[in-house]
């Protein structure tokens, strides 16, 4: 069995590492049930990455079913973009991680989002708070965050369409 690194496959080191990033991106792409929070899971991911904050989720997308893609991935996306301004605020030898959960609780949807920071991210996360609640308010949902010590949480409720 050849390996790319092994005598007579052909294949350059930058050939090699191109073709280990192509992988990764495939493997970075996310698969939670909703199309467009897929979207904005797998494009946030490349950004954190970059910014060096560790994303992990775990996200039942399919409860969104009943949401328009654009209303799922506005507040997703703000939702990501303000956890990261958050964790940008911690020093860089320091670990930042984001971690978002999305679940059904009774008939509620629950998304909550935790994460490191220092105290100055407070503000900015209240902001965010306020805009994410207009952003879900047609659904008659609710955001909050809070800031305590190194670290942070936002959380969105919004009822869950009834069948």
């Amino acid at each position: 069995m050849a390996t790319l690194q092994g005598e007579g496959v052909g294949v350059t080191q930058a050939a090699a590492q191109e073709l280990v990033h192509d992988i990764s991106i495939y493997d970075a792409q996310a698969h939670m049930g909703s199309a467009a929070l897929d979207c904005v899971l797998t494009e946030k991911s490349f950004i954190c990455q970059k910014e060096g904050i560790a994303l992990t989720c775990m996200a039942d997308g399919s409860m969104l079913r009943f949401v328009a893609d654009e209303d799922v991935y506005a507040p997703f996306s703000l939702l990501i973009d303000a956890g990261c301004a958050a964790a940008s605020t911690f020093p860089a030898k320091d670990a930042k991680a984001l971690s978002l959960t999305t679940r059904r609780q009774g008939s509620l949807a629950a998304i909550h989002l935790m994460g490191s920071c220092t105290p100055e991210a407070d503000m900015a996360l209240q902001e965010a708070a306020g805009q994410l609640s207009t952003l879900i308010k047609r659904y008659g949902g609710t955001a909050t965050a809070a800031a305590e010590g190194s670290s942070f949480s936002i959380d969105i409720l919004f009822p869950l369409e009834q069948s």
